[in-house]
């Protein structure tokens, strides 16, 4: 029986400790006005397995808070003021550079928003895969590092991986560099994946391959992958959980189809109503009216109050907590009635 308590504690305290956690995190940048509180106080979880999608208007912290989750925030003006980032049980925010080196790219990777930027003009995708694969993997032979690059090209869709692998990266196009930087990422098999946009200024069809192999990565791995976009959509797609940011602030967080069919923040339900209609039902395009508060001077109360129409005296006075609502379903809202959790 001890040994039975024993074995599952500790799988109880693997499972913890497996994955992302980011717990009330501030990230100030110094400007000559003031701290501009880019990130302020969140706390976000990405479990084994699990696709968690970050979403929210432009400026709402959600790439400051992805950058953050592989200290890449780390010199002036950006700092980090309080909380804490552990990954898979480790405290990212307590390791040197050269600790850092060996969970990026392996521990960690990053999908950055602009594939053609992160790749260097100089090297073609060989090269680029090769470098890459000498950070991480220093013991590979020729051989196998051929074998490496050829199995993850083709895992991204390219049967005549050759010839990419001899491109230079302005002689691709966008999407196919994007899936050259999923390829590169994951060619270390990281065991967490940080895509940042990885779909904008993609067309349809090419959106749907990214999409597709995120997710089959996502199943086949039991890749943990939080995902950074402002599209419902990709969201709806791929996703397992849903985390609204604006304003530096978590407004809402849950279960997709439980967040997207009945929002609770007044900011969620505007950001889904923004979306065009499928069957073009909409003659005029919804707009959130006004604009995101200077988080410089930020207000007193809710961060959204003067976009809201519901909000009252209490809203713009007081600063609302994010409160559980069921046991996977948060908001922060003064407006919620807690008793039918409806705004």
């Amino acid at each position: 029986m001890a040994n039975k308590q024993s074995t599952a504690q500790t799988n109880q305290a693997e499972s913890n400790s497996s994955g992302l956690e980011i717990s009330n995190l501030k990230i100030w940048f110094d400007t000559p006005s003031g701290p501009l509180r880019a990130v302020d106080n969140v706390s976000l979880s990405v479990n084994k397995g699990e696709i968690v999608a970050l979403v929210g208007e432009s400026g709402s912290g959600k790439s400051v808070t992805s950058l953050a989750a592989l200290k890449l925030i780390n010199t002036p003006p950006g700092r980090f003021v309080s909380g804490s980032i552990t990954l898979n049980g480790q405290n990212i925010l307590a390791m040197t550079e050269q600790e850092l080196e060996s969970v990026r790219g392996t521990s960690a990777a990053m999908l950055f928003q602009n594939p053609r930027g992160s790749l260097d003009p100089s090297f073609t995708i060989q090269e680029a895969f090769q470098e890459t694969l000498s950070r991480h993997q220093p013991g590979l032979s020729p051989k196998e590092c051929r074998e490496y690059i050829e199995t993850g090209l083709r895992q991204v869709g390219f049967n005549d991986w050759e010839r990419v692998a001899a491109s230079y990266p302005h002689q691709l196009s966008g999407g196919m560099c994007q899936r050259v930087a999923l390829a590169i990422t994951f060619a270390c098999n990281p065991d967490l994946l940080i895509a940042d946009e990885p779909t904008t200024a993609l067309d349809v069809g090419i959106q749907a391959k990214v999409l597709f192999l995120l997710r089959k990565l996502n199943i086949e791995h039991d890749l943990p992958i939080l995902l950074i976009t402002h599209d419902f959509g990709v969201v709806r797609a791929i996703a397992h959980r849903v985390v609204v940011m604006y304003a530096g602030h978590i407004q809402e967080e849950g279960p997709v189809d439980a967040v997207l069919c009945n929002p609770q923040h007044p900011y969620t339900r505007s950001l889904i109503k923004s979306v065009p209609d499928d069957v073009g039902n909409d003659d005029v395009l919804y707009q959130i009216p006004g604009t995101p508060p200077d988080l410089v001077n930020p207000p007193a109360g809710c961060r959204f109050a003067d976009r809201c129409e519901l909000a009252v005296k209490r809203c713009r006075e007081e600063l609302p907590e994010l409160r559980a609502l069921a046991e996977d379903r948060t908001a922060r809202c003064h407006l919620i009635d807690l008793s039918e959790n409806k705004v």
